[in-house]
């Protein structure tokens, strides 16, 4: 079944889409701006907000007009947003790259797998499709495995974050082309008449699916705190690695950025091998708990204790446990994803399925915009790791509402 050709061009898309070179110094690149924490973290809510505007939208009109129309807008946007942090000097310029980099996010998100679900439906495989989209994400870990490898090298040698994103055109491009050749089929468009009207009818349908269903109501909560909140934090792990770095000695004499390069190729490379592993094994792990609700629960309860643990050992000047503890997270979050997507498979109807996911992945941007501005004025007060303490201290109400799942 994963020797499906249609599903490694699936497997592909994500591989490509992770060729992100500049991710792994994302935040740094932000810094050499001459930008605080307050205001990165300010930035990030301008670009959580925008992709929070236009996500549950861009899912009603992918599910109406075609999803692979919608992923092709995507990925074009990307590219646009690459050039224009590329050539970027001022913070005019970053504030225009990130909104149409938003774009791009706010098209993708939750239409690929919509069209994943899709074609197992239409293959009678939507009994494997936890299985299935384990193992594409797991291509996707892959894609960043390579990619912080050559982000590291270009870094490194370049000396300069820029060339990253000018890197990143030449494989969206090709995944550009990789979309271009799904089959048509897979352009869904729903029977709803192509109006405004048609739009609005369809996403209170939508919504309707959603916020019915107990279990569903429940994730959409816990997945706002805690995929919002790592999404919010995830890039801290960069200056944490940097001090570290700069205070191991190594065999050759290198400067503070080529050895950051190095630790975080390093760092980030071993975090997506091991999430590789994580989302091509969730359905295996999802088995040993009695439903995939519990299963998502624990990975919550799992998370917010190493977050409150690892955060609280930073606050001594430790770096280690911090950079530590953001890495099991990472992690953790790819057991998670293929379990909470397979369950939105389970319960939303297939029509619904983009918008529905797209409502998924915007309860996680919503989380990410309130919460970016607040844990960068957390970061510049305590210093990066309190900012694990703080999400982690926000995960735990959500885990006093616990509904049980039976179906």
């Amino acid at each position: 079944m994963l020797k499906d050709k249609l599903i490694r061009k699936f497997a592909l898309y994500g591989f490509l889409k992770n060729l992100r070179f500049f991710e792994p110094f994302f935040l740094l690149f932000l810094r050499s701006k001459g930008l605080s924490f307050s205001e990165i973290g300010l930035l990030y809510g301008v670009r959580e907000i925008a992709i929070n505007i236009l996500e549950i939208p861009s899912g009603a009109i992918a599910d109406i007009y075609g999803r692979k129309s919608a992923m092709l807008l995507s990925l074009f946007s990307y590219m646009v947003s690459f050039v224009l942090f590329g050539i970027s000097d001022n913070l005019l310029v970053l504030l225009l790259a990130i909104l149409v980099f938003s774009v791009g996010e706010a098209f993708r998100t939750g239409t690929h797998k919509a069209i994943i679900f899709d074609y197992l439906q239409r293959s009678d495989l939507l009994d494997q499709k936890k299985k299935v989209y384990g193992y594409t994400r797991s291509w996707s870990k892959l894609g960043s495995a390579l990619s912080v490898l050559v982000a590291g090298g270009i870094v490194f040698f370049s000396g300069n974050y820029k060339y990253a994103f000018w890197a990143s055109i030449i494989p969206y491009l090709i995944g550009l082309i990789n979309i271009a050749s799904y089959p048509s089929y897979l352009n869904r468009k729903s029977e709803v008449k192509s109006s405004f009207v048609g739009v609005v009818r369809h996403l209170c349908g939508s919504f309707s699916s959603c916020f019915s269903l107990v279990v569903i109501r429940s994730l959409l909560v816990k997945g706002m705190v805690f995929q919002g909140g790592h999404k919010s934090i995830k890039d801290y792990i960069q200056p944490m690695i940097q001090a570290q770095a700069i205070l191991i000695p190594v065999g050759i004499a290198i400067s503070g950025e080529q050895k950051t390069a190095l630790f975080i190729g390093i760092i980030y490379f071993v975090l997506h091998l091991l999430s590789s592993f994580a989302s091509k094994r969730a359905h295996e792990f999802s088995e040993l708990f009695k439903n995939d609700y519990s299963a998502a629960r624990w990975v919550l309860v799992f998370c917010a204790f190493i977050g409150l643990i690892a955060g609280g050992i930073g606050a001594t000047g430790n770096t280690t446990f911090p950079i530590l503890g953001m890495v099991i997270i990472s992690i953790m979050i790819n057991l998670w994803r293929p379990i909470v997507v397979s369950l939105f498979g389970d319960l939303i109807p297939n029509d619904q399925q983009a918008t529905a996911l797209s409502i998924e992945s915007q309860s996680k941007t919503l989380g990410a915009a309130i919460l970016a501005p607040l844990m960068g004025i957390v970061a510049d007060s305590y210093g990066p790791s309190m900012t694990l303490v703080a999400v982690g201290i926000l995960m735990l109400p959500t885990l006093l509402h616990h509904r049980g799942f039976d179906g």
